[in-house]
């Protein structure tokens, strides 16, 4: 066997499994759980055996810290000078304005009689207002919710001060509801509507949409050209259900007619409602756009096209 170089260190071998057992001992002063971890990670046996430990106070199970304590009892054994100390309850001082229990949140009051004192420079008296409490209905006729400001609820409030007509106002359900014949109800038309009637849409609960195809295309009008469904419908019958021009129908162009409008009023895509024509079909939408509404031009397309037929005859 050779010789062992000065300075080396014989190898111990750990066992497979530590045991602990609860005696106590001089070294750690305490009792300490039966422990069977195998030493490991960065480690030794004795750390481990020191990080399951627990605390000496009786019915604590946290892991010690120090003198035989847990964080929590040597905390209060530091500052207090006792590991079990109980702070007394603190009893929260009242709101001093008369007749009110309330606690205290700032100078001596409560929230609300601070803030009165900070908006107002008077903290009030002790009655205090709850919310919707002694407020007058809604001035609209049929509604029953409380009045918001003006003597209307807030969604009338919202119609009054957009400048809309009022009307009652949309009746909320569940997007899931059906009634007895499995029809679903489209707010917007108050009505119950066949499932069919309505498109599709991945972020509804029951994947359609709130309102009836009928309500999206009257709602789409409305923003795009300002008027409304049952307007298009007005136009389309008083051109004989057909183009303004060509006299096409819908069937025949394979879509809905497009709605034309005065882009000398407004030249975007949306317009106000009041420059709007008439109805076209695509390929008479797209030449008089392409013209860009000039009489000239128009005319001078017309007088090339006679005399085109006039020598060909």
């Amino acid at each position: 066997m050779p010789p062992k170089r000065p300075g080396s260190r014989a190898k111990t071998t750990m066992p497979s499994a530590l045991i602990c057992d609860n005696r106590t001992t001089v070294e750690h002063g305490g009792p300490r759980r039966v422990l069977r971890t195998l030493p490991g990670r960065g480690r030794s046996a004795k750390e481990i055996d020191v990080d399951e430990r627990t605390c000496s106070i009786e019915g604590c199970d946290r892991p010690q810290r120090g003198r035989g304590w847990c964080n929590v009892h040597y905390c209060r054994w530091y500052r207090n000078g006792d590991p079990e100390y109980q702070a007394p309850p603190r009893e929260k001082d009242v709101c001093s304005v008369d007749g009110c229990s309330r606690h205290v949140s700032g100078r001596g009051w409560c929230a609300t009689h601070y803030l009165r004192w900070w908006k107002k420079s008077d903290p009030g008296s002790a009655v205090i207002q709850k919310y919707n409490e002694k407020r007058l209905p809604c001035t609209f006729e049929g509604c029953s919710n409380v009045s918001s400001g003006r003597g209307l609820c807030s969604g009338h409030w919202r119609q009054d001060i957009k400048g809309r007509q009022l009307r009652p106002l949309q009746r909320r359900t569940d997007p899931r509801a059906r009634d007895a014949a499995g029809y679903k109800y489209c707010g917007t038309c108050d009505s119950w509507l066949p499932v069919g009637h309505f498109t599709r849409a991945v972020d509804r609960a029951d994947g359609l949409s709130a309102r009836c195809s009928r309500c999206e295309r009257s709602q789409s009008l409305k923003r795009k050209y300002g008027i409304t469904l049952d307007d298009y419908e007005k136009t389309l019958a008083g051109q004989g259900g057909g183009c303004a021009v060509c006299r096409k129908t819908e069937a025949i162009n394979g879509r809905r007619l497009a709605v034309d409008h005065d882009h000398g009023c407004c030249p975007g895509r949306i317009t106000c409602g009041r420059c709007v024509r008439g109805l076209l079909c695509s390929s008479c939408n797209l030449h008089l756009g392409a013209i860009g509404d000039n009489l000239d031009h128009v005319e001078a397309m017309a007088t090339y096209l006679r005399a085109a037929h006039g020598r060909a005859g």
